[in-house]
């Protein structure tokens, strides 16, 4: 069901920079994947050269944690738009009522996600399992 343009307005104004962080952090993990042999960075810390190269800052209000730190091989048959890389640890209340948390995705997008259900269903279809679980 469409929403009025107010709601996206008001959405944006209170998520503020937290989009704009995880699309920064997102094309910072593709640009290391492109020059390490298409591995995503095992740390935040090393995508900070990448995102001074290209003039990306982040707003210093997020706490983001990797939750796919694979290789960009292991998603060739999968919608790279369709996985999450990073996550902001912390959620607000969207102006639907629901509980709102920002990721940034394979293909470089940032995605705010409301969620009912503490973001189990959602999470259960966009991050997947870290390659070397169980090895």
């Amino acid at each position: 069901m469409p929403r009025p343009p107010e709601y996206y307005a008001q959405l944006h104004q209170l998520a503020g920079a937290k989009a704009r962080d995880a699309r920064n952090l997102a094309q910072a993990f593709l640009m290391y994947a492109s020059d390490h042999g298409s591995q995503f960075p095992p740390t935040l810390d090393q995508v900070g050269p990448y995102l001074r190269k290209q003039n990306l800052s982040l707003s210093g209000t997020n706490e983001f944690e990797i939750v796919y730190s694979g290789s960009l091989d292991e998603l060739k048959k999968i919608p790279s738009g369709s996985v999450a890389v990073v996550r902001d640890r912390q959620t607000w209340l969207a102006p639907s009522g629901k509980t709102a948390r920002v990721y940034g995705m394979a293909n470089g997008a940032g995605q705010i996600v409301e969620s009912d259900d503490d973001f189990r269903s959602w999470e259960a279809e966009h991050i997947l399992p870290s390659p070397t679980a169980g090895r």
